[in-house]
């Protein structure tokens, strides 16, 4: 019970970070965001942190290996 509690807020609080860039009010904006090299190195960290925390909570016993398996391929 505790392990899935952890795994979902650690979760909520990783997709959390996410949503600054996708609320802009202005669109030319983040057209020109997204595009940049700078949005795409903070996308591919973004993305490692996630991998590397589902990692941790398969090693700790969190997940699952299906779980984890299926985590891994959305997150890819």
């Amino acid at each position: 019970m505790i392990k899935n509690i952890l795994l979902i807020t650690t979760l909520l609080f990783l997709f959390s970070c996410n949503s600054g860039i996708m609320n802009s009010d202005d669109n030319n904006e983040t057209v020109a965001a997204v595009n940049s090299p700078e949005y795409e190195y903070i996308q591919l960290q973004v993305k490692m942190h996630k991998a590397y925390t589902l990692l941790k909570a398969f090693n700790s016993g969190v997940l699952t290996q299906e779980e984890y398996d299926k985590l891994k391929e959305e997150l890819i």
